[in-house]
């Protein structure tokens, strides 16, 4: 019979100890915790269906529920969503240690940040105000094993005692009751069953997408079906889904899934999927894929630590001002990253094909302009003309280079000598269609365009040109000058 060596139980010995003082240590901090609960607020957290065991990767949907025994105490903030992708009052203890699948997005201070959104304030009592959230937002599960959690919302605000705060109201955290779970070893079936029904529903292969060329027509938000496809996607987080999430932006010209390129669990195929994706020529450089593509490489190059990202990790006063120092600093230096970037891409620039190639152009002159002025991707800001010769052929350039110059670039033409040549745009502005409503839909000067541009400089110019020409437009019945004539800013 053999024998396991005395090293083999000591180690199991101290396994087991260090186990059961990492479960005392939870208990003891949940009671706790707990404690601090006002005895006729209650909370609870459970999993709507009653769920316990889940896959790598798969949904975590949890319900939190809220009553008082104390008429109208306690008021809930009952935000569902947040506009950045994930809620900042949600504060999970986790018993084993789980990754934050969006720290670095959240944390790193240059791309995510909080971002508000529509919400209720219901009163609490008898009756219970559920909300539902997914745990999945916070953690990314990669072993298998047991898991227990609760979970602190600082959703709750109350009246202050006399004496207790200079506010009429103080806001503080609810404690819920311990939660447990269990996860399942990887499974490649279920993971590639889940993405094929997750790309069933956000790429349907016989359903295009409806064009328009009508900037004014404001497209459908997608339904709830597709904003959940979108995050569990983002939750499988695997490096098919993040391939997936690349051809369904090839398809349809948006930005790829952002959250879910954080979240991937293989940043190095991520990478270099992205930059596969931004190679391919029939793809649009766009302004924020080469601002997280930068992220990217400044998190890999300077590994900073996270920032702090919700309310009860910040400083105090003086903390919060080297907190800022620090961020602008930071920003600084991912600025100069994401200006290389740019640069990066120049000698690419050839390749893509001429439907995305303008797009491609402006990015990068939107982000490194002198780089792209020197590679001559760009004109000139004067367009290789003087003064002179810019006011002179004015109304034979094309709109949008007329524009540059009544916008941006204003101030290399700016002067009298301009009067004719604004009279002129407005001259071929063909009168508006009186209308018989008691409000007409839109006048002079309450939309864009080169003719409002060109009435707004020569507000600047001449204000006694402006009177002229609404005089005259008074006097021929035509109601075009009436708005649109205060002078922008110089």
């Amino acid at each position: 019979m053999r024998h396991k060596p005395v090293s083999s139980f000591i180690a199991v010995a101290v396994l087991a100890i260090l186990s059961l003082s990492a479960a005392t240590s939870f208990e003891s901090r949940h009671s706790n915790d707990l404690a601090g609960n006002p005895s006729d607020l209650h909370f609870r957290l459970s999993n709507p269906a009653g769920q316990r065991t889940f896959h790598i990767g798969e949904r975590i949907p949890l319900t939190l529920s809220f009553t008082s025994d104390g008429p109208a105490k306690y008021k809930l903030n009952a935000a569902s969503y947040d506009r950045s992708g994930r809620l900042p009052t949600e504060e999970f203890v986790m018993e084993k240690d789980a990754p934050d699948p969006h720290l670095d997005y959240y944390g790193a201070g240059v791309l995510g940040g909080i971002g508000g959104g529509l919400r209720g304030n219901p009163v609490l009592g008898a009756e219970p105000v559920k909300i539902e959230v997914e745990l999945n937002q916070w953690f990314r599960f990669e072993r298998p094993g047991h898991y227990r959690f609760y979970l602190k919302s600082h959703r709750l605000s109350r009246e202050s005692a006399p004496g207790e705060s200079d506010r009429r109201t103080v806001e503080f955290a609810a404690v819920s009751n311990v939660v447990e779970i269990e996860i399942l070893r990887a499974d490649k079936g279920w993971a590639a069953a889940k993405l094929a029904t997750l790309q069933q529903t956000l790429d349907p292969p016989a359903v295009a997408p409806a064009k328009t060329e009508d900037p004014m027509v404001i497209p459908a938000p997608p339904g709830e079906h597709i904003l959940q496809a979108r995050r569990e996607l983002e939750y499988l987080a695997t490096p098919q889904s993040v391939l997936a999430a690349f051809e369904i932006a090839r398809k349809t010209g948006s930005s790829p899934h952002t959250q879910l390129l954080f979240a991937a669990r293989d940043r190095q195929k991520t990478v270099a999927a992205f930059d596969a994706y931004l190679t391919d020529p029939g793809v649009a450089l766009q302004q924020w894929d080469l601002r997280v593509r930068a992220a990217f490489t400044w998190l890999e190059k300077d590994k900073p630590k996270p920032l702090p990202i919700f309310v009860w990790q910040f400083p105090d006063q003086a903390g919060m001002q080297a907190l800022q120092k620090l961020a602008t600093e930071r920003y600084a230096r991912y600025a100069e990253v994401l200006r290389a970037e740019a640069v990066r891409w120049i000698p690419l620039l050839a390749a893509k094909d001429p439907a995305v190639r303008k797009t491609s152009t402006e990015t990068i002159a939107a982000l490194a302009p002198a780089e792209a002025r020197a590679a001559k991707l760009v004109p000139p800001d004067d367009y290789g003309l003087t003064r002179e010769q810019l006011i002179a052929q004015f109304l034979d350039f094309p709109e949008e280079q007329q524009s540059e110059l009544l916008g941006r670039k204003w101030d290399l033409v700016r002067g009298p000598e301009m009067i004719p040549a604004l009279l002129q745009i407005l001259a071929k502005q063909k009168p508006r269609a009186r209308t018989t409503q008691a409000m007409p839909l839109s006048v002079w000067g309450a939309e864009a365009g080169i003719a409002i541009s060109a009435l707004q400089r020569l507000a600047q110019l001449s204000p006694s040109e402006i009177v002229r020409v609404i005089q005259d437009d008074i006097a021929s019945g035509r109601f075009r000058t009436l708005r649109g004539c205060r002078a922008p800013a110089a």
